[in-house]
């Protein structure tokens, strides 16, 4: 069975396939009864505009570039669904690039096959992996479309999505306080912008609280379960009598949660633990871990409305770009920080 064409629609429809493609977008008013009959006849002959094809007329697609990484991880997954959600509801579809060896990455192949497919524009959602001084922006000129950026340093001259690192920092560190804990350890994640931030907004909270931030109480951890208890470890041999631990995401706090169990020590009346994210196993560890749930999926949305929005003042200076983004963040208590 052939696969219905511009020109099938047309024939169906007693229209001329230029009345269809400017029904289709919007250049030149069609009638409504014109229009009704060309959609009733996209229904009955199932066809699909050729995205591809409209790009090379118009110099640009229907398409968002999305580049990502980490696929197995919750929250990218989540970012990810929440992006295609809503490309789909914006009318776009997205071309998907997963960096899979940070190490050989290419930045100019990677933005120059995004604008092979004339992309309308691109979310770049792996915000470690931007390094500007690699990428020379300057010699693609004005061929580089209008990009977001997802959970990236705010930086002057890029469009940025984040959620509100300080907040949700601060409201965790004040929780274990008004427990009345005193020796706050913290298990810091990779060498990342956002990753950075929670450990300075962990040492300012308790340095004003007059209570001690050394780096005795920090321990260097990746994402992983596994990382949490070597961490964990590290942190009960430097201070066996700590009496809380902040996580850097809920595998870690997971992985101390075991460290603790195994030695007997009782969560959360001898060690309270609190970890980042709020995914799914997190109201099933033992105890139930309290965390700072985070917008994963309301960020992917957000970076897709926002480059929308980015689209639509491109080249136009009477209007102005769109304000970065900056999304709430919920503590959710739970048994492993409550006494």
């Amino acid at each position: 069975m052939s696969i219905a064409n511009i020109k099938d629609v047309a024939r169906h429809a007693k229209v001329s396939p230029g009345t269809v493609s400017n029904a289709l977008s919007g250049k030149r008013p069609v009638s409504a009864k014109t229009q009704q009959r060309i959609i009733d006849s996209i229904a009955t002959l199932g066809y699909h505009p050729d995205t591809l094809a409209q790009g090379l007329v118009n110099g640009h697609s229907r398409i968002f570039g999305v580049v990502t990484n980490h696929l197995d991880d919750y929250g990218t997954s989540q970012v990810l669904m929440g992006i295609d959600e809503q490309a789909v509801a914006n009318g776009y579809s997205i071309l998907l690039t997963v960096v899979h060896n940070t190490a050989s990455m290419n930045y100019s192949q990677m933005l120059t096959q995004f604008i092979s497919h004339r992309v309308s524009g691109i979310i770049w959602a792996v915000p470690e992996l931007w390094n500007v001084d690699q990428v020379n922006l300057a010699q693609y000129g004005n061929r580089l479309p209008p990009t977001v950026f997802v959970l990236m340093q705010p930086t002057s001259g890029l469009s940025v999505v984040n959620y509100n690192i300080m907040d949700g920092t601060a409201k965790a560190v004040q929780h274990l306080i008004s427990q009345g804990r005193k020796r706050i350890a913290h298990i810091a994640g990779p060498n990342t912008w956002d990753s950075q931030q929670r450990t300075v907004l962990w040492r300012k909270t308790l340095s004003d609280a007059g209570l001690p931030c050394d780096d005795s109480y920090l321990a260097q951890s990746d994402w992983s379960v596994q990382a949490g208890e070597k961490a964990m470890r590290t942190l009960l041999n430097h201070h066996p009598d700590l009496d809380a631990v902040l996580a850097c995401n809920d595998n870690n706090a997971i992985g101390a949660l075991k460290v603790l169990r195994g030695m007997n020590r009782q969560v959360p009346h001898e060690v309270a633990v609190l970890g980042y994210d709020n995914i799914p196993a997190s109201a099933y560890a033992v105890p139930a871990l309290s965390t700072i749930s985070l917008p994963f999926a309301e960020l992917g949305r957000a970076a897709v409305r926002q480059l929308s929005a980015l689209i639509e003042t491109a080249g136009d200076a009477s209007k102005p770009a769109p304000a970065d983004t900056l999304l709430p963040v919920d503590l959710v208590l739970r048994e492993s920080s409550l006494t």
